[in-house]
């Protein structure tokens, strides 16, 4: 099973903790399935964190601009 994931950000890890722990757990498995659940829940994870992130960005943005 190829792998690959982006783990790095400029100002703060991409994976927290949790998921990183999840992730050491699953690959010592060796059990494809549970692997494969493991990385599904973390990616639906990394998805809803971009989204809150993105809408906490908008927010400060918008409160920026009603400021001045």
């Amino acid at each position: 099973m190829d792998i690959r994931l982006l783990v790095t950000n400029k100002k703060r890890p991409i994976l927290s903790l949790r998921m990183a722990l999840d992730l050491v757990v699953a690959s010592l498995q060796n059990d494809e399935a549970f692997l494969r659940k493991t990385l599904g829940k973390i990616d639906y994870h990394l998805r809803r964190n971009a989204t809150a992130h993105k809408s906490h960005r908008l927010k400060r943005e918008m409160w920026r601009a009603a400021e001045t």
